[in-house]
């Protein structure tokens, strides 16, 4: 609806106009009246209408004097002039002034819609044009926040490089970096009962404090949060780095005061290393990432900067040995599903009985452990998504704080992978189906088929089919395609090795074939899997 004003020292002009067409109908809404030039000029500085109809002689500003004035604060303003004098000066003057109309009493309807039509069709226009800026700059800003969320999962990740150069970061991701500092760091609640649902409004918080705590004194600042932790980029000049720590402390007072009425919350900015390099982004954020892990020995809010670095995997290594390994495999070969538990857990009873052992110790160990045992069961027919497992434990370590929390969390996922396991035997009924998956797990690199197996296993081709599906969910087909397209990421990862390599290794029969089930499968393709997982 556009608002019109109207301006005329008579007032029976200004009751005529008023009832001289249906504004509503036209799309038009008269917002006031004025019988004077220096009234009219407040109050369209206070209304701000979008058409002025106004008498062009009246006392104290005449008709060209005001819009003048109001073109001084609002110059998109379409004006009409109404006149009583036949003198082609005035129209003249007006025209000059930018004015759209120009009317002689005794006024017309049709005159007034006929001076009308041209000023609303460019409203139309103007406000069509408008609308598809705002709608580009919507389209921009989206794209924008999805190629920062995209910079700051690569930062995280660590598996995709990221470009070394200031200019080529800027283009790729739409910053606004310069030359600098650069620093990543992870913001973390926490709380005692690990399954606890924070708010939303608390976690909010965390990205508005960290906002308006560093955004003043920094050329970029970025936020990515993902359920209870916050990635943080920063880029900075030289001149603030003595005021970084400060602005991290004031976030956490800022998050915690929110979180005070909540118990056993505790809130932590584990901080990365500072770097001049922008190619070294990826590595202040593994700073971060162990300045997270030390954060269990803070056992308390505050701001953890990153420890000394520290060989977790040789540690581990030299705890982890091969005689071990042996006897965790020989708990599979020997099919003692319950023995393999607890000779997992003595693995590393050494250190825990030494002591003194870093938490990146820990998170190392528990990880390692874990994933040797994934590849211990994957042969016996459970297809598991070892990077998916993986991913899951590490998400329970990251909201552990203490020793015994970051052992309980391996001992679940290790029993609930066991559990998944021995699910697969538990009735006699399952038995031709537990055959059939160890024969999967051992020859899906070759061609296999509903009716081999069924042979296999000694029962009819299609009640074996109709057992298969009642039992694992999904047709053999499906299950064996999904087994490789599992076993094929393990090679995905692995950039030296071609997709008909990888295709023709994990049992399909070509490279199309491959890349149609893998992205059926997982969402992707398998060149959009490597470019997230690739080592």
């Amino acid at each position: 609806m556009h608002s019109v004003f109207l301006i005329d020292d008579e007032a029976y002009v200004i009751e005529l106009l008023q009832r001289l067409i249906d504004w509503k109908a036209h799309g038009m809404e008269i917002v006031g009246c004025a019988g004077d030039g220096i009234t009219a000029l407040s109050d369209v500085e206070r209304l701000r209408p979008d058409i002025v109809i106004t008498d062009i002689r009246m006392p104290g500003l005449d008709g060209l004097e005001l819009i003048q004035r109001i073109r001084a604060f609002k110059d998109d303003t379409a004006f009409i002039i109404i006149s009583g004098h036949k003198h082609f000066e005035y129209a003249q003057t007006a025209i000059g002034c930018g004015v759209k109309g120009y009317l002689l009493k005794p006024l017309r309807a049709q005159d007034l819609l006929d001076a009308l039509g041209p000023i609303l069709a460019q409203h139309e226009t103007s406000q069509q044009e408008i609308s598809r800026i705002e709608a580009n700059n919507e389209e921009l800003l989206r794209a924008k926040a999805k190629m920062h969320q995209l910079f700051l999962e690569r930062a995280a990740g660590g598996r995709v490089g990221l470009p070394a150069e200031i200019a080529q970061l800027n283009s790729e991701y739409l910053l606004g970096l310069m030359p600098g500092r650069f620093l990543m760091a992870i913001l973390k609640l926490d709380h005692k009962k690990p399954d606890f649902v924070f708010p939303d409004h608390l976690t909010r918080q965390v990205e508005e404090a960290t906002l308006e705590a560093l955004t003043p004194i920094t050329n970029t600042a970025l936020c990515l949060t993902a359920g209870k932790k916050t990635i943080v980029f920063l880029n900075y000049p030289e001149e603030a780095r003595a005021d970084i720590e400060k602005a991290f402390q004031q976030i956490v007072d800022a998050v915690m005061l929110q979180a005070e009425k909540f118990e056993q919350i505790r809130f932590t900015a584990c901080l990365g290393t500072e770097q001049q390099d922008p190619g070294q982004i990826a590595a202040s954020y593994q700073d971060a990432y162990r300045a997270l892990q030390q954060r269990i020995a803070a056992k308390q809010s505050g701001v953890v900067p990153a420890p000394p670095t520290y060989d977790a995997a040789a540690a581990v290594a030299a705890h982890f040995s091969e005689g071990k390994k042996a006897k965790l495999a020989q708990d599979i070969d020997q099919g003692n599903l319950d023995e393999l538990a607890p000779d997992a857990l003595q693995v590393f009873a050494g250190a825990e009985a030494e002591g003194g052992y870093p938490p990146a110790f820990w998170w190392e160990a528990y990880l390692s452990l874990y994933g040797y045992v994934l590849k211990l069961v994957q042969p016996l027919g459970v297809a598991t998504d070892e990077e998916l497992a993986l991913g899951a434990l590490r998400l329970k370590l990251e909201d552990a704080q203490s020793a015994p929390m970051l052992r309980a969390a391996f001992e679940d996922a290790l029993r609930k992978t066991l559990d998944q396991q021995k699910e697969a035997f538990a009735t006699p009924e399952n038995l031709a189906v537990s055959i059939a998956k160890k024969y999967i797990a051992a020859h899906y690199q070759d061609r296999i088929t509903l009716s081999d197996i069924a042979g296999i296993v000694y029962l009819n081709p299609v009640y074996f089919s109709i057992l298969f599906k009642r039992e694992c969910g999904m047709n053999f087909v499906d299950y064996v395609n999904r087994y490789r397209i599992d076993m094929s990421k393990a090679l995905l990862k692995d950039v030296k090795r071609s997709m008909a390599e990888i295709a023709k290794a994990c049992g399909f029969s070509s490279t199309k074939y491959y890349s149609k089930i893998f992205k059926k499968t997982t969402g992707l393709t398998p060149s959009e899997y490597r470019i997230r997982h690739h080592r």
